[in-house]
């Protein structure tokens, strides 16, 4: 996902530059930037509710990232 956003970010300038109403970019940025925020959010919070539960209750949280 990260490597998906670094080629992205190369790929906005020439979009940007070769856009018909260039008086629109940071409107158009604005509104990228804001619907990556909101799939980060939802990710987040469907992770949040996806790990919680009594089912995760008994699992070792701690003992989850520990070198064995």
């Amino acid at each position: 996902m990260m490597c998906l956003g670094y080629y992205l970010h190369n790929c906005v300038i020439p979009i940007l530059r070769n856009a018909k109403d260039p008086s629109n970019n940071k409107r158009d940025m604005f509104i990228g930037y804001f619907l990556v925020f909101i799939s980060y959010v939802l990710v987040g919070i469907a992770g949040y509710i996806g790990f919680s539960g009594k089912i995760f209750d008994s699992v070792d949280k701690e003992g989850n990232f520990e070198i064995r």
